[in-house]
């Protein structure tokens, strides 16, 4: 449902794009590139993520070649927006505020000059992403942009904004239009992420996230002399992960779920003892060289019998 937005109501313009301020509040708001995550219905990232990142757990996603690429292409597909619709797009814009929840925010890639409509620039070379698009001109888009276009139309108080799709080398424009149910799902999980953040809470990991055990991981990355007494659900977690790493796979996913729950109870401890005694677990760091990758550390987890 789409109501129109208060005209008394104007989002707070804030620092300017890709400035040390900007990044600076990207770190302590809620953006509306975050929206799929905050909803945990992005491929790339869940709200333990988004939690980890803003109270100091892990560092900061600094991107990656993807989203290189994706700053390299966006002037382009703008200009090339803009020559098929006729339009001029403002652009690049400053980080907005929301102008009633303080912790919002949004950076829009664009707005069309005189009508307000906002612009969002995407390139992908994925299948998947493909297969997630509908007709053009429709607003089948994936449920983690069509989030960040809702979070933008809300902090930015504006009604459309279109997405202009780099697919395969040809642009292809998708039209959203301000949707209230799914703002109000937004503000409600973003609410609550929120408050957790400050009472300094954690959300349950998503476990069936395949980028869950990497951030699992990342949270644990020292090891020291502690043990943990580990309880019988967590031995259960252990055997669910032996039986599923010796299967096909397909399943490996799953078994690094599992896994990483494990590595979550016990910590930076460096040892954990089934209940039964029998056997423990081992964690250490363990140093790779370099080859052509740099060189760098990781931890493993075994299992190892217990002298009786």
């Amino acid at each position: 449902m789409m109501h129109q937005p208060s005209d008394r109501l104007q989002a707070m313009p804030g620092p300017a794009y890709l400035t040390p301020e900007w990044h600076a509040k990207h770190l302590t708001n809620l953006t509306a590139s975050r929206a799929g995550g905050i909803c945990n219905v992005s491929e790339y990232t869940t709200p333990y993520h988004i939690y980890a990142e803003m109270t100091g757990l892990v560092a900061p996603f600094e991107g990656n070649a993807a989203t290189e690429t994706g700053h390299i292409y966006e002037p382009a597909i703008i200009a090339d927006y803009c020559r098929i619709t006729g339009v001029q797009v403002d652009r690049p814009l400053p980080m907005f505020f929301h102008p009633t929840i303080p912790y919002l925010a949004a950076t829009p890639d664009g707005q069309v000059v005189g009508k307000g409509t906002l612009v969002e620039a995407k390139w992908t070379l994925s299948p998947k992403r493909a297969a997630e698009l509908g007709e053009e001109g429709s607003d089948r888009v994936p449920d983690d942009w069509m989030l960040q276009g809702q979070a933008q139309l809300d902090t930015m108080v504006a009604t459309e904004c279109d997405f202009a799709v780099l697919l395969y080398g040809r642009l292809k424009i998708y039209h959203v239009v301000r949707n209230d149910d799914l703002i109000d799902l937004y503000h409600y999980a973003a609410a609550e992420l929120w408050q957790r953040i400050q009472d300094r809470r954690p959300p349950e990991p998503t476990w069936t996230h395949p980028k869950t055990p990497e951030l699992i991981k990342a949270l644990h990355g020292a090891v020291n002399d502690e043990t943990v007494v580990l309880s019988e659900e967590t031995a259960e977690v252990w055997a669910r992960y032996r039986t599923l790493s010796g299967m096909a796979i397909g399943i490996k996913n799953r078994a690094e779920a599992e896994k990483a729950k494990v590595l979550h109870v016990m910590g930076n401890a460096g040892k954990g003892i089934f209940p039964d005694g029998q056997i423990e677990l081992v964690r250490s760091v363990q140093n790779r060289k370099g080859y052509s990758v740099e060189p760098t550390n990781f931890i493993t987890l075994r299992e190892k019998k217990v002298k009786q």
